[in-house]
């Protein structure tokens, strides 16, 4: 699991560098932007690989976070937000730079909350 909390704060620090300059720069800098761009897909895919562990096989990213709702390891609240997030990932290529810069944070909090969630539930289970 270490080497999964390197790569999740790794990826982390390169989407927290995307809230740190402006939305001008952001938009402007297409190396940065991509590079955020590639941390965001990579993030989701990292923490649903340890999400993935708990549902042996099951690759139905929205039916796992649905069935992690029902099992109360998350809110209602937060299955919602990562269904969003999923949303945006599956057309990552197409989605404007304002978008993305407006929900860089967002993605940051609820992939953290998800991944801790996870960990702790695991954690508990073992």
């Amino acid at each position: 699991m270490q080497d999964f909390d390197e790569a999740f704060w790794s990826l982390y620090r390169i989407i927290e560098k995307g809230t740190r300059i402006s939305l001008e720069e952001f938009e402007s800098d297409k190396t940065t932007n991509a590079r955020i761009r590639e941390a965001v897909r990579d993030f989701v895919d990292l923490v649903f690989l340890v999400v993935e562990n708990k549902f042996q096989g099951e690759k139905d990213r929205e039916r796992i976070i649905w069935e992690l709702m029902r099992e109360n390891v998350i809110s209602a609240y937060l299955a919602q937000e990562i269904i969003d997030i999923l949303n945006l990932v599956k057309r990552l290529a197409d989605v404007d730079d304002k978008v993305l810069y407006g929900m860089l944070v967002r993605i940051l909090e609820d992939l953290e909350e998800l991944y801790f969630s996870i960990k702790k539930n695991i954690n508990h289970k073992t």
